[in-house]
């Protein structure tokens, strides 16, 4: 095995153990500002999430990357693989245009609150103007799906059951 590739099976397998540490800290401090959450586990996760990072500058000679953090913390990183059939009814319908306005309304939502936090009034304020522009796009998104599914409803004829006799058991 050559030192390149022993290097990236230790960058591999720091950044396995990295990832989980980084989304349950992550995720608890999200949930603790929120009002829920467990404040008792902060130092625990911190330490492990510490541990992980200096075991990736230990396995490779620098701490992760920007790119490497960010793609640990995408809550859209598991995108589904569609068909070209799927993916096309996705976009006819509006499911797609849904999911996107979506995704922005997370994004706006977490700038509001970091902003929030440390009192960035122009973040702020741009945040709230993404989360008007990402709210208008679900509301349209979401007519167009109401109006795609209203037109197959109405394309498909209601198959009703037969009437049984009143005499006739099942």
């Amino acid at each position: 095995m050559s030192e390149q590739s022993e290097a990236e099976v230790a960058r591999h397998r720091a950044l396995e153990d990295l990832t989980p540490a980084l989304r349950h800290l992550t995720a608890n401090l999200m949930r603790i500002t929120r009002g829920a959450g467990h404040p008792y586990r902060l130092v625990e996760e911190m330490v492990a999430c510490l541990r992980a990072m200096q075991e990736h500058r230990d396995a490779v000679g620098y701490g992760p990357s920007t790119e490497e953090i960010q793609a640990a913390l995408n809550p859209d990183e598991l995108e589904e693989d569609f068909t070209e059939e799927e993916m096309n009814r996705r976009y006819d319908s509006g499911t797609w245009d849904r999911e996107r306005a979506l995704v922005e309304i997370r994004r706006a939502s977490l700038a509001m609150t970091a902003a929030m936090l440390v009192n960035q009034r122009l973040q702020i304020s741009r945040a709230e103007m993404d989360m008007r522009s990402a709210t208008d796009r679900l509301e349209e998104a979401h007519e167009t799906l109401r109006k795609f599914h209203a037109a197959r409803r109405a394309a498909t004829p209601v198959q009703r059951p037969k009437k049984r006799s009143p005499g006739k058991r099942a």
